[in-house]
């Protein structure tokens, strides 16, 4: 809580419309609010053709939010993806009267990931070669923002 009232976090994945795509985000949504405190954390995928960025924010201002801050989830955001962003944010941050809306920081580099990286090697020794798999693009389905 700050002196405005309450703050809320949406944690927003980039440009995925894989369904299921905020599994992940999901998770680490509800961590934040278990292990840190954090009353209104709400996830989300930006996608040229989804709504889960406004309902984010509505579920958020129905919580009495009057700060969102938008964490994006990548490691770094380039400048399209900051465009993007932004324009996306600007949208919907003039429906909001009295809400102020900030862009956070991305994942960046941390100590940290290291072990997961670690992990995530040791796990992935047992996967097939690239040859052996296959993949169906999902109709609609676009990489741009």
């Amino acid at each position: 809580m700050n002196a405005l009232g309450p703050e809320a976090i949406v944690i927003v994945g980039l440009g995925d419309c894989v369904p299921g795509n905020t599994e992940h985000i999901d998770l680490l949504a509800r961590r934040l609010r278990e292990r840190y405190g954090h009353p209104i954390v709400e996830a989300c995928a930006m996608t040229p053709r989804n709504r889960q960025l406004s309902e984010a924010f509505a579920k958020c201002v129905s919580r009495g939010a009057r700060r969102i801050l938008v964490v994006p989830y990548v490691f770094e955001l380039d400048a399209h993806e900051l465009l993007d962003l932004t324009h996306a944010l600007r949208d919907e941050a003039r429906n909001l009267y009295g809400v102020r809306v900030f862009i956070g920081k991305p994942l960046g580099f941390d100590e940290s990931l290291v072990q997961i990286v670690d992990k995530r090697v040791r796990e992935s020794k047992e996967l097939p070669d690239v040859r052996a798999l296959s993949f169906v693009k999902e109709e609609g389905c676009g990489t741009a923002l």
